[in-house]
């Protein structure tokens, strides 16, 4: 140092004769930042730095804050002379400082801390907010809010359908007029979420410029709150305005809110029970004659001790009846203000019931004590009552049955030589299972005689106690009784098991009789229509082939070489034979339906609904499924004869022109269903008329195999008869639904075929067999290859001979036509083969169909048409009418 002011040496404390000749590091240098002044100074003197702000020691050690501005004094040539310095003592304004950001960051900590958002708006762009602030609108920092417009976060419009920005800038404005402002908004988030606020405007002055600080405070939770309460409200309105009993609030003796079923229970309006006092409904006094206003007002002041009170009340409703009623009190603070709540109960059915309860117990207490049997009621090994009949039964009074305990009055052992304790106490175990116990007891009177009883033990709980009943009934006389019987029943058995071995004897030699019985009718079913058979296999087999031969022969007289005279005569026989012809046939189906043996029962079945139609006009529907393993043959006749006596019933009895006939198999049991919706009939009366011999015949075939027939009618609704037949053949099975009606019929285009057609007929008539060879032989293009005289031998001369066209008869010796067809179709299937029979096409078709033939033609219509079916035959068409 060579100079000091005198200003430095105060702040110092050094004088100035102990600066001038030392250097600073020596006097107020602090040790500690010597080297850290020394490089600053150089620093500020090389230019770097206007001013420095060091720490200095005053000479007692005190450290203070200095602001100093170094700088160099030069010589007349430039040079630097001399180094100095201002010093100046910065401590008040260094504490300032400290302080001021003390403050700041205390403020910047609330600011921070807040629980609410905190923004400081500058016009409408943000420049501060708080974390909390950043939280509330879910952004990743507070730089996302920072120089964002305020309006980015408001929806369009508020709730009350307001303009969001226009609205705002009212709220500004009103601020800035020096209003605070203070209300509710609704904000959203970045994403689009609404967020219900409570908004507080304020502002603020820093330099010339006004700043907005706005108070955000999230009042989604508090709002379903207030919401949450209003529903609780409205709920708790609901439940008091819904409850089944009477609810008053009552203050002093004033009501002053009550429920629906208080003015439904006194017969007042709530205005009318509101406006008045609680004593004005009150009667005079109560039914134990104690005054009601005083009873009533003793009942609150001892509810507001805290205790709810609980009693019977009885008031007056409007009309001046009286009401039996339960009342409970209770009071409540709300705020500095004691009120009273009375729920109120009518209990009138109640006493009723109580009364009926009680006249219930004096009846059931009668019957209990005058029962035949002796009870008692049990609890923990004691009698704790029981009827008059039990003191009877063992000799002790009532009151030593109920002062001892039950082990008292026990034998040691029963007869099975259980303990009485130990086998009582296993049945009462038993007994809380829920199952009654019935048991044998050996029980002694006063006398020790032996009283032996069965006892019906049960357990039953009463008020959350466990008791017994036990039912005692005396059998000692029964008990004699049952040993007297013991002798008698062994002499019985004895009895009884030669008898059996009788009846057994007897049951046999029944069934056999039972089952040579069946077969017998069997048997008789099946030689009657053996005997029908047979009778039409006569017609067929020699008048109608007669007739064929006949009619072949005068058909070959209708040419062009006999004058007109002849070939009318010859017309007019053809048509006196065609005539007999269609008599034989129709008397030859009704005798034996030949459909029977080829297609089965459903099918003569669909064949007796055409031959109703044709025969008697009645339209009869088939419907249902067809068994696909055949029926036994005895059964399939049976049926078919039953089915048609059904159906000329209806067409004798019904009034009606339509019926339905149902087939179904169902558990072994072929059922058949006959039906129509005509006039009905008695069906009691008519199986006990003398005229009801077509039914009870019917009973009894069905009865031969085992069967039944089933009719319901009823007057003016129509009949059903079913019949059902146990099927013995367990491979029985439905198929194919059969339906009544005709199949569709195909068409072709002619062909024409040129050259001879070889004919092989086989029939084994020989005058229509020659017959029918004679007429194919007028023929050009017909050659006559062979005759066959029965099935087996069309097969053989077929293989032989190869003909293009094989006209078979149905019915014939050895193998019948169609069981020949299947053989022939199947060897040689160059073949074609026509069925040829007397019957009709629409019954014969679909069997000759399924054997293979190419078509049917009946024998009785003109020889042009078989003519016609050979040629078309060569043409290739299909089964059908050729055309």
């Amino acid at each position: 140092h060579v100079d000091v002011n005198p200003a430095f040496c105060a702040m110092t404390g050094f004088s100035e004769s102990e600066l001038i000749g030392s250097g600073p590091e020596h006097s107020y240098w602090p040790p500690e930042e010597r080297e850290n002044i020394q490089l600053l100074l150089v620093k500020a003197l090389r230019g770097e730095f206007a001013e420095i702000q060091l720490i200095l020691m005053r000479k007692g050690g005190e450290r203070f804050p200095v602001l100093l501005n170094p700088f160099a004094i030069r010589d007349g040539n430039g040079t630097i002379a001399f180094y100095a310095t201002t010093v100046k003592d910065i401590t008040k304004r260094v504490k300032m400082q400290r302080d001021l950001q003390e403050s700041e960051e205390r403020h910047r900590v609330l600011f921070e801390s807040a629980s609410e958002a905190i923004v400081i708006l500058e016009g409408e762009k943000i420049i501060d907010c708080n974390e909390r602030t950043v939280q509330l609108f879910d952004m990743a920092s507070r730089d996302q809010l920072f120089s964002r417009a305020s309006f980015e976060f408001f929806p369009p419009t508020q709730p009350n359908g307001q303009d969001s920005r226009a609205f705002s800038i009212e709220k500004v404005k009103a601020l800035r007029s020096g209003q605070p402002q203070f209300f509710e908004w609704t904000h959203v988030k970045l994403d689009g979420t609404p967020i219900n606020t409570e908004v507080s405007l304020s502002t603020f002055q820093v330099g010339e410029k006004t700043f907005i600080q706005a108070i955000i405070r999230d009042i989604t939770q508090r709002n379903k709150m207030e919401e949450d309460l209003k529903e609780s409200e409205r709920r708790f309105r609901a439940l008091f305005e819904s409850a089944g009993d009477a609810i008053m609030i009552l203050k002093d003796d004033q009501i002053i809110d009550c429920n629906e079923r208080t003015a439904e229970l006194t017969g007042r309006s709530r205005d009318e029970i509101i406006s008045n006092p609680t004593v004005d409904y009150f009667p005079p006094t109560q039914p134990n004659g104690q005054d009601s206003r005083e009873f009533f007002a003793a009942q609150v002041i001892a509810s507001r001790s805290g205790i709810p009170q609980t009693f019977e009340w009885t008031g007056f409703i409007a009309d001046g009846t009286s009401r039996n009623t339960e009342v409970t009190l209770t009071t409540f603070m709300l705020g500095n203000t004691l009120y009273t709540q009375s729920i109120i109960r009518d209990i009138t059915q109640r006493k009723q019931l109580e009364e009926a309860l009680q006249d219930s117990e004096v009846r059931y207490r009668t019957l209990f004590e005058n029962a035949g049997d002796a009870i008692s009621i049990i609890k923990d090994s004691r009698t704790i009552d029981c009827n008059k009949r039990l003191p009877e039964l063992y000799g002790f009074s009532r009151e030593e049955i109920l002062s001892a305990s039950l082990g008292e009055f026990f034998p040691p052992t029963q007869p099975n030589g259980q303990g009485s304790r130990e086998y009582f106490l296993e049945k009462v175990r038993a007994s809380r299972s829920g199952i009654p116990q019935i048991y044998e007891w050996h029980g002694r009177n006063r006398d020790g005689a032996p009283v032996n009883v069965e006892v019906t033990l049960t357990s039953l709980t009463l008020g959350g106690e466990m008791y017994e009943q036990a039912i005692a009934r005396d059998i000692t006389q029964r008990k004699q009784m049952e040993a007297a019987l013991v002798g008698l029943n062994l002499n019985l058995e004895a009895r009884v098991a030669l008898r059996t071995d009788e009846l057994e004897k007897t049951n046999a030699e029944l069934l056999q009789h039972t089952a040579d019985f069946r077969a017998l009718a069997a048997q008789l079913i099946l030689a009657e229509h053996e005997e029908r058979k047979r009778i039409a296999r006569f017609l067929h087999d020699n008048q109608q082939q007669l007739l064929v031969a006949a009619k072949f022969r005068a058909e070959m007289l209708l040419s062009d070489s006999y004058d007109s005279d002849v070939n009318g005569a010859g017309r007019n026989l053809v048509g006196i034979l065609k005539q007999a012809l269609e008599v034989s046939r129709s008397l030859t189906m009704e005798l034996a339906p030949p459909i029977i043996y080829g297609a089965g029962l459903v099918v003569a079945i669909q064949w007796l609904a055409r031959w109703m139609e044709e025969h008697h006009h009645l339209d009869v529907g088939v419907i249902g499924t067809l068994p696909v393993t055949p029926l036994p043959t005895d059964l399939s006749i049976l049926v078919f004869q039953v089915v048609r006596e059904l159906l000329l019933n209806v067409v004798k009895h019904s009034g009606v022109k339509q019926s339905r006939v149902t087939v179904s198999l169902a558990d072994q049991q072929l059922l058949v269903e006959v039906a129509d919706e005509g006039v009905g009939f008695d069906v009691d009366a008519a199986f006990e008329s003398p005229r009801s011999l077509g039914l009870f015949g019917i009973q009894e075939r069905l009865g031969l195999l085992g069967g039944r027939l089933t009719i319901i009618s009823v007057p003016g609704r129509g009949t059903t008869s079913t019949l059902s037949v146990p099927v013995a053949d367990p491979q029985l099975s439905l198929a194919v639904p059969a339906v009544s009606g005709s199949s569709p019929v195909q068409t072709h285009a002619r062909q024409e075929y040129r050259g001879i057609i070889r004919v092989l007929v086989a029939d084994d008539h020989t005058g229509a067999r020659e017959g029918l060879v004679q007429m194919l032989g007028l023929v050009d293009d017909f050659a006559v290859v062979g005759q066959a005289v029965d099935g087996l031998d069309a097969v053989e001369q077929a293989g032989l001979l190869m003909p293009d066209v094989v006209l078979m008869d149905m019915t014939m010796p050895r193998l019948d036509g169609l069981a020949a067809t299947r053989r022939i179709t199947s060897e040689l299937p160059g073949v074609k083969v026509i069925g040829f029979s007397m019957h009709t096409r629409e019954e014969m078709q679909p069997q000759w169909a399924e054997a293979g033939a190419l078509c049917y033609v009946q024998k009785s219509p003109a020889v042009n048409e078989l003519i016609t079916a050979i040629r078309a035959a060569m043409t290739g068409i299909p089964n059908g009418r050729p055309d």
